[in-house]
């Protein structure tokens, strides 16, 4: 045992989160977009090349753009960090004129996620030209709103709410006359970790109680009334399901329900004065991110013929 939990049931449900990594959850993509013409030369090598609107860019790339026979550097970047997704462009001029340019971020998720759009933005010149011009905005949604820009100098805390994928459009345009100007923006997008009860227990009833799941801490399960013939009580994991009558399945436990409509994993904890608490440690892991897990728990009772009572459900969402 450890910690009231039994072994081989934690290394199990852990097994699951680990097992889980392939399951695609939120995620980001970056597509470029020219505004003006973008031809881009690596100048050490004295290459050009052209990168026509809708080119999917890596999610590490560095470009020199050569706009009107006039240079000018950008470096565009997505990556992801614990439980953040973070787009990032900077671009740097020493020109009369880059013109504008465009990347869409698309941030997607297979199922409802919420958290916050974190924005921010500065612009810098060591020479202070008085000419100095600069300009960055977002468009969340892309629908010609813009949500943020540079000039109104405060950094962007935007909570969201979506499912499938949600295209921000981000627009920078560096010009400087005899100085260089570099212009940066960043993107972060922080997931909600979350939790909510559903369905109902049956005994005392028997209750499950869940905190929402931080990657890189724990995930812990609280089971309550527990029937005190019950030397544990055991908690599922799996999908959520409708509620299902323990009857139909065969169980002489009238008002007892089955929640999940698949079992991939299970821990146990010891009762103590009617209550358990299991704890499972979640992956600090990216694809993790906003993945959806339900669990519901079981007991031993002497007040039906089956000899269980089962709980109400939990769902949790993985996040920050």
């Amino acid at each position: 045992m450890r910690n009231g939990v039994d072994r081989r049931s934690w290394q199990s449900v852990a097994g699951v989160l680990l097992g889980l990594l392939a399951v695609p959850a939120v995620h980001a993509q970056v597509t470029h977009t020219a505004s003006a013409a973008n031809t881009l030369t690596f100048t050490a090598w004295q290459l050009t090349e052209t990168i026509p609107a809708g080119t999917v860019l890596s999610p590490a790339t560095y470009q020199v753009a050569m706009v009107s026979g006039l240079t000018a550097t950008g470096y565009y970047r997505t990556e992801t960090n614990g439980v953040t997704l973070r787009y990032s462009i900077d671009e740097d001029s020493m020109n009369a004129s880059t013109g504008p340019n465009e990347t869409l971020w698309v941030i997607q998720s297979p199922t409802q996620v919420s958290g916050t759009l974190l924005v921010d933005g500065s612009l810098t010149t060591p020479f202070g030209t008085p000419t100095l011009i600069g300009a960055a905005s977002i468009d969340v949604g892309d629908d010609g709103t813009v949500e943020w820009d540079l000039n109104s100098g405060a950094p962007l805390q935007l909570p969201l709410t979506f499912t499938g994928p949600l295209t921000i459009r981000v627009l920078t345009e560096t010009d400087s006359i005899g100085s260089i100007t570099n212009l940066a923006v960043g993107l972060e997008f922080l997931v909600d970790a979350a939790q909510v009860s559903y369905g109902s227990g049956c005994g005392a009833p028997l209750t499950l109680a869940s905190n929402a799941p931080v990657l890189g801490a724990n995930w812990l399960l609280t089971t309550s009334n527990i029937d005190a013939i019950s030397p544990v009580a055991v908690t599922f994991v799996g999908d959520r399901g409708p509620a299902v009558p323990y009857t139909l399945l065969g169980l002489a436990a009238p008002g007892c329900f089955a929640h999940l409509s698949s079992i991939v994993g299970s821990v146990s904890a010891v009762n103590s004065q009617g209550t358990s608490a299991a704890s499972v440690a979640v992956p600090n892991v990216a694809a993790l991110i906003g993945f959806r897990l339900s669990a519901q728990s079981v007991c031993l009772t002497t007040a039906n013929a089956a000899g269980l009572h089962s709980s109400n459900g939990v769902e949790a969402t993985f996040g920050g």
